[in-house]
């Protein structure tokens, strides 16, 4: 909202998320996607579908046959997030039944896949990354189109019969419509510069973006 209503010279930009595109159909915001001029897109971040390490269930067939058979209940951050229409797309395409729980804070998401207090939950490969990397959790499955080069060994969401090619959070720039196209251009320049920096690649990388 914010960056909505900021003057538009290119001094606020606004880190753009599929949020965007999807809190204005279905809560009453002060902005909608038209409010706001595309600089460039940076990142698209597969979702993973995570459960405790010490979870029953082992595989993402486990997790498949389960959530068949009842509804399993994941940990997500807030309706129309990316997180929360991966988790519809999973009930439209898979055939999954999901009780989503809605937790806004990663921290407490964490928590509650850790104590079993919940199923899983699904989560941006970024975000799961370090948690994977400590054995915290394990992760089943990945919404990649083609294996995911930081967890090669993890199935995709298509091999595992989800019916889903590919499914990611969108993260680019956004200015307040009415930026001047200069300012836009030069904006679009120097996120491209930066997104092509070999040490930014190889931290983000790093990262699991």
């Amino acid at each position: 909202a914010f960056a909505a209503r900021a003057k538009p010279d290119g001094y606020t930009v606004l880190g753009m998320t599929s949020s965007v595109v999807t809190n204005p159909k279905i809560k009453n915001t002060p902005y909608t996607l038209a409010s706001f001029e595309p600089v460039g897109f940076y990142m698209l971040t597969p979702e993973i579908i995570c459960v405790a390490n010490d979870s029953p269930i082992k595989t993402i067939e486990d997790f498949v046959k389960k959530a068949k058979s009842e509804p399993i209940t994941l940990a997500m951050s807030e309706v129309g997030t990316s997180h929360h229409m991966s988790g519809l797309a999973l009930e439209a395409y898979g055939g999954l039944k999901i009780k989503f729980v809605n937790i806004r804070a990663f921290g407490e998401q964490l928590q509650q896949v850790m104590g079993g207090h919940v199923d899983g939950a699904l989560w941006p490969s970024g975000e799961a990354a370090k948690q994977i990397d400590a054995k915290v959790v394990r992760p089943l499955a990945i919404s990649s189109n083609g294996r995911f080069k930081q967890f090669p060994d993890l199935p995709t969401w298509e091999e595992a019969g989800l019916n889903i090619k590919e499914f990611a959070t969108v993260r680019g720039w956004g200015v307040p419509k009415g930026t001047p196209d200069e300012v836009v251009d030069y904006l679009a320049e120097l996120l491209g510069k930066i997104t092509s920096d070999a040490d930014v690649i190889e931290k983000m990388t790093a990262a699991g973006y």
